[in-house]
């Protein structure tokens, strides 16, 4: 006996203006015996890069706190059993003459320098992490609606090198996903999603704040599903052939989708906004605000950038959430996620607690780009701990995705954290690319978690991420650079 094959895993809601919106999974795309195994996941692969770095010395405190804060609090707390934490990761092999902004944020997931093919700062030698296993697995193309990779986060650094902040690479050392990737909610919502539809006129002598608002209120109430409406109303009656579970997944798909849009609607109206014109008897409402509160995409940080926990902290957070429901939605199944791009300055203000307990209260007066080049390690704790914490609630979200076989997206794809440097003293490879911190989780139960230490790898980065790839049944010529390395006995189960 066998269910009834009623759906496509690949089937997408459609509507006008180019939204696509994916369905989540639903029983009715297996088809399988009563008593067959439960259905594979699908294969995904996450790179998620933090900027300066995780120092040697504060590696040395493993999981305990005797040098102080530790940083990776907000990860041990709801994660030690799906993660594992390496040290004695070198990329020296990435070193290309420069500094770990460059060489090491380029060297981060690809095991190879920035001048490998290109000679250039803007590309690296070679694939990505992630986007080896894609060619692997869709050797030919991505299925229709998927992306090949979606690099998104929160950061400032758009000069020098793209390597700053793009951490998935095609293997002409390219970006396998937009040359200047979504770095706003709106943005980001808008390339999973479609645009959020437009507001509307103002009424002629109508108070600027007051047209504003409304115009708030309107675009809460529009929504992209508006366009697939009829194509949800058939998934949720009975001419769907869904049972009553699916029909509820489908409902709660939606109103999570619809909760995201006004997530990032109220975030726009929150935004530093010149406002509104005076008003016009043909006044139009103006143009949607670009960029985010913070003025992204400007050509560099300069002198340092002044931010706030709660501002910073909302804004990441609500890009992970869209994150993670490109993946629910199945349009995201590659890419790379960053929390401050290599070298970034920020200073932070105001006060910052994790699950209920006071961690620091920020007055930066230098910047965290300083703090990592002095190794003030009691500062650079600080930043740590608050990036952790980012990270965490990105886990958090893939975590919450579930899988037919019960577990979810943070158990079954590959997911690899890491930065780009081990030490703050520019000059050297040896302090600089030396020991770089990586985090990995269980790649579906083909890697080692959930220990009470740290892993010792000690051996280069580029032999960790082909081992990893050789987990995955990726030959040694669709592996990374020339495709050595093996480091199995440490990190396989």
């Amino acid at each position: 006996m066998k269910y009834k094959h009623v759906l496509s895993r690949r089937t997408f809601l459609r509507g006008a203006g180019g939204v696509t919106v994916g369905l989540p999974f639903l029983e009715e795309m297996c088809s399988q015996s009563l008593f067959a195994a439960d259905p594979e996941p699908l294969v995904r692969a996450f790179n998620i890069f933090f900027g300066l770095g995780y120092q040697r010395e504060i590696q040395a405190d493993r999981m305990t706190t005797r040098g102080g804060l530790l940083p990776i609090e907000p990860l041990l707390d709801k994660f030690k059993s799906k993660l594992a934490f390496l040290t004695g990761v070198d990329q020296v092999d990435g070193w290309g003459g420069g500094n770990a902004h460059y060489d090491g944020a380029a060297v981060a997931f690809t095991g190879t320098n920035a001048d490998g093919i290109n000679r250039s700062k803007s590309v690296t030698g070679g694939a990505s992490l992630d986007q080896a296993l894609r060619l692997h697995v869709h050797p030919n193309a991505m299925p229709a609606g998927v992306f090949n990779a979606i690099d998104t986060g929160t950061w400032w650094r758009f000069s020098d090198s793209s390597n700053r902040y793009i951490h998935s690479r095609n293997a002409n050392g390219q970006p396998s996903g937009d040359p200047q990737p979504p770095q706003t909610p709106k943005e980001l919502f808008t390339k999973i999603f479609g645009s959020l539809p437009a507001g509307g006129e103002m009424k002629p002598g109508q108070d600027p704040a007051v047209a504003a608002e409304e115009l708030r209120r309107l675009s809460m109430r529009q929504s992209v599903l508006d366009s697939v409406l009829d194509q949800y109303k058939h998934f949720t009656s009975d001419a769907g052939n869904l049972g009553a579970a699916s029909k509820v997944t489908v409902k709660d798909h939606f109103d999570r989708v619809r909760s995201l849009e006004q997530e990032v609607a109220g975030f726009v109206a929150m935004k530093e906004n010149p406002g509104m014109t005076p008003a016009q008897p043909t006044c139009q409402a103006p143009p949607s605000p670009t960029g985010d509160f913070y003025g992204h995409r400007l050509g560099g940080d300069g002198d340092g950038i002044d931010v706030t926990v709660d501002k910073l902290g909302n804004e990441v957070r609500l890009m992970a959430k869209l994150f993670a429901q490109g993946i629910a939605c199945d349009r995201v199944r590659f890419g790379s996620f960053i929390f401050q791009s290599g070298g970034e300055r920020i200073r932070l203000k105001g006060a910052y607690t994790h699950n209920g307990k006071a961690i620091a209260s920020f007055d930066d007066r230098e910047t965290s780009h300083e703090y990592w080049h002095r190794n003030d390690f009691t500062n650079c704790r600080k930043h740590l701990h608050f990036m952790m914490a980012q990270i965490a609630y990105l886990l958090e979200q893939l975590d919450a995705i579930k899988e037919p076989n019960g577990k979810t997206v943070l158990d079954t794809s590959m997911i690899t954290i890491t930065t780009e440097s081990g030490n703050g003293v520019h000059g050297s490879k040896e302090q600089e690319l030396r020991g770089v911190f990586h985090i990995i989780n269980s790649g579906n139960g083909r890697f080692r978690v959930g220990g009470n230490d740290f892993i010792d790898v000690n051996a280069a980065g580029i032999d960790l991420y082909n081992t990893m790839l050789m987990a995955y049944g990726v030959p040694k010529e669709k592996r990374l650079w020339d495709g050595r390395g093996d480091v199995s006995a440490k990190i396989r189960v």
